[in-house]
């Protein structure tokens, strides 16, 4: 099995995730993914980042990654641990596999489409971070910042 795992291209309704039934007030709106082929539509998530989202997420709760205008290069990556039984948006896309799930708005996800969502460990942090991202043309040092490309 690869590396890298994608997850996406076919939506499917609440009722055919049988293990997490915490959305259904707002399953209608939800679009959930599974593993799938290849798509430029969603993010690839490596394996130290579903290595680390087991650990920390390990009580049904979700990672959610959202894209906002700050940071020195013009937009900044947050991350963020959604309690369990926290309601998502109507909008939100709701990534799943391997038990573990991202949770990324829809206005987040044009930013980062096709990018890849990793686990970096250093002396100095450990952090959840997007690397490889095709939306933006440059970043800056640290990782948590970049300009989109138009």
């Amino acid at each position: 099995m690869s590396l890298w795992k994608l997850l996406n291209i076919s939506p499917f309704t609440y009722q055919n995730i049988s293990w997490s039934g915490r959305f259904s007030a707002v399953a209608p709106m939800l679009r959930y993914y599974s593993h799938q082929p290849p798509s430029p539509d969603t993010i690839l998530i490596n394996e130290r980042a579903v290595q680390q989202m087991q650990k920390v997420c390990a009580d049904g709760g979700s990672l959610r990654i959202t894209v906002e205008g700050g940071g020195c290069s013009g937009f900044q990556y947050l991350f963020s641990l959604e309690d369990p039984g926290a309601t998502a948006q109507d909008d939100d896309i709701c990534i799943v596999y391997q038990k573990t799930q991202v949770l990324v708005d829809s206005d987040s996800m044009e930013f980062i489409k096709g990018a890849t969502l990793d686990y970096n460990t250093e002396l100095i942090k450990s952090a959840f971070r997007i690397i490889d991202n095709p939306k933006a043309e440059a970043g800056c040092s640290c990782g948590s910042s970049f300009a989109a490309k138009d």
